[in-house]
């Protein structure tokens, strides 16, 4: 379900897409392209986490979420390749259970 809600964020927002993303057992990891006049990351991560707890029946999101700027070519390539391998390299990332015993979908 929450896979299947990422391509919406560009049918709600039109200058807004999702260049890259994966969802985990507890987080999603989201490559998000905004042009001039989009809404701020704020706004579309609030209403699409929004549109997944109304589907769901239920919240399961924390109140916040991580964002950094990517600046470069070079520095989406390491980004976009984290991504893409975070999936196989699930027992040794930083939000998984054995490692974090607070660990939530974010």
């Amino acid at each position: 379900m929450v896979d299947y809600e990422i391509p919406s964020i560009a049918k709600v927002y039109s200058q807004v897409h999702v260049l890259n993303s994966v969802v985990m057992p507890n987080h999603v990891h989201m490559i998000i392209k905004v042009g001039i006049e989009s809404p701020s990351i704020s706004q579309i991560m609030n209403q699409w986490k929004r549109a997944v707890t109304i589907k769901a029946g239920y919240s399961l999101w924390q109140k916040s979420f991580h964002d950094r700027v990517i600046r470069d070519g070079d520095e989406f390539e390491k980004i976009a390749t984290y991504i893409e391998n975070n999936i196989a390299n699930w027992e040794g990332d930083c939000f998984h259970p054995k490692k974090n015993k607070s660990s939530v979908l974010v």
